[in-house]
């Protein structure tokens, strides 16, 4: 066992489960935003709304993993309250890089 000043390594603990968590998660995401679309639109053109959300989604969810797992690992004393403005941080860059997307870069809706 490492001592207890030793810092741990950037991303330990991002292991497969959390990945597939994301992705879940993710794409619980995508389909909640498309509902309301599954019967007006054609089906390819509903399926290509979902993929284009589950791809946008995931940049946002794989930021605030990332920011959450480094923080965590990376900070030894008021850990959960730097994880905490991590998450703010990751979130509101987040929702900006997605809006930038979705507005196509003019962030006008």
């Amino acid at each position: 066992m490492a001592p207890s000043f030793v810092t741990r390594r950037w991303l330990e603990g991002l292991t497969p489960k959390a990945l597939a968590l994301i992705a879940v998660l993710t794409l619980l995401h995508a389909l909640r935003r498309t509902t309301d679309s599954v019967l007006d639109a054609p089906w390819t053109r509903w399926l290509h709304d979902v993929g284009q959300t589950f791809a946008t989604g995931s940049i946002v969810l794989l930021l605030i993993m990332l920011a959450v797992v480094t923080t965590y690992n990376r900070a030894t004393r008021w850990r959960y309250w730097a994880v905490a403005a991590a998450v703010v941080v990751a979130s509101v860059c987040g929702t900006l890089i997605l809006m930038a997307i979705e507005s196509q870069g003019t962030f006008t809706f």
